[in-house]
């Protein structure tokens, strides 16, 4: 087994007898995420161990996000995704956190393309452990409780965490919503430039960068407008 690509939370590694087999080996028990790419089809025809330690699947071609966006420059002269890459990506990490909020409630604090894992050059699944937190009831709402302390390398952030003073610390669970939501527009700009000071969630820098974008009208610009929303309780990821 070749190991090709390794992470903090797991590795993925390669049949050395079969180049399009790979396995990803998480550092723990993950049921939750494997089964939000198995229950989803967002993968096809895997296999998982019975302690949900590794994920088996064929595919050909498996890379990082970034070695991802470095074939794209090649090709293309330009680290932008295309509408229908963008559109397929985020359709993908929906459906992947709608599957964790309904049947696990967990969601992710937060996105980063480094958890970025791309499949045959068109399946994107995101793989990280280290900030998939329980939504639990506070003060009648759906809340993350944050027990540890991250910093803008983490992850995207969503502006209310811009508030969290001290740990432990309650935040709506729809910080993922605005995460994605940066995320996708990052990868529609092919620049993260604009997050990456403390001021970056500014709504009217957002917007500033949205107005820039030849996608306005389509189902992901609206869904982007959704994910973008300043107020939590507002935000949604409905494709409509």
């Amino acid at each position: 087994m070749n190991i090709i690509i390794k992470n903090d939370n797991f590795y993925i590694g390669q049949d050395q007898t079969d180049n399009k087999s790979f396995t990803v080996f998480f550092d723990s028990y993950n049921e939750a995420i494997i089964k939000s790419l198995l229950k989803t089809r967002i993968i096809l025809g895997a296999t998982t161990t019975e302690k949900y330690r590794s994920l088996t699947f064929k595919s050909t071609s498996v890379q990082t996000f970034f070695d991802f966006q470095k074939d794209l420059e090649r090709e293309n002269k330009s680290l932008k995704l295309t509408y229908n890459l963008a559109l397929k990506m985020t359709h993908n990490l929906v459906t992947q956190i709608n599957y964790l909020i309904t049947q696990f409630s967990k969601t992710f604090l937060g996105f980063k393309p480094g958890n970025l894992i791309v499949l045959d050059k068109s399946i994107f699944v995101y793989l990280c452990d280290e900030f998939l937190l329980d939504i639990i009831e506070n003060d009648n709402d759906e809340k993350l409780l944050i027990k540890f302390p991250f910093t803008c390398d983490d992850f995207f952030w969503a502006p209310e965490l811009l508030s969290v003073k001290e740990i432990p610390s309650f935040v709506n669970y729809k910080v993922s919503y605005f995460s994605l939501g940066c995320l996708t527009l990052v990868c529609l700009l092919g620049d993260d430039d604009f997050i990456k000071e403390g001021e970056q969630l500014r709504q009217d820098k957002l917007k500033n960068q949205m107005s820039t974008l030849s996608i306005k009208n389509t189902k992901l610009y609206w869904l982007l407008e959704r994910c973008l929303v300043e107020e939590p309780r507002n935000r949604s990821i409905l494709f409509i």
